[in-house]
């Protein structure tokens, strides 16, 4: 086991940044009460309000360094930030249903992610989502 892993942090917009501290303060007890590795922090900007910002909702160097952290922990990034912030209300209908549609493609184990030990990746995925939508 490696003595330290590197978790790339990427809080997102809203909510995401809200509960990332937590989410961290959490990480760090269980792992001084498992007595497991240390573990390393750096976050990344991405989400609605960095592609607000920039132009770029995930930049090159966050996909970059999110490949080589041993985890990822990703708070909320996109569509609800831009339908609250511009009182989009198609905006929040069409996150709805983006949402519905991925909880059905899970529900439905048709696909499988990786990380959840099955064998679909991204591409799968997508292709799913849309047959649903």
């Amino acid at each position: 086991m490696k003595s330290e892993l590197l978790i790339a942090t990427l809080p997102g917009d809203g909510i995401g940044v809200e509960v990332m501290q937590g989410c961290l303060a959490v990480l760090e007890t269980l792992r001084e009460r498992s007595g497991g590795s240390r573990l390393h922090f750096e976050e990344y900007p991405g989400g609605a309000q960095h592609s607000a910002d920039t132009g770029v909702a995930f930049p090159e160097s966050s996909m970059v360094a999110s490949r080589k952290a041993d985890a990822v922990l990703s708070g909320a990034m996109m569509l609800d930030w831009f339908a609250a912030t511009h009182g989009a209300n198609a905006l929040c209908t069409a996150a709805l249903r983006l949402e519905r549609a991925v909880d059905a493609v899970y529900a439905s184990r048709k696909v499988v992610p990786l990380e959840f030990g099955g064998k679909d990746g991204t591409a799968a995925i997508a292709r799913a989502v849309v047959e649903v939508l």
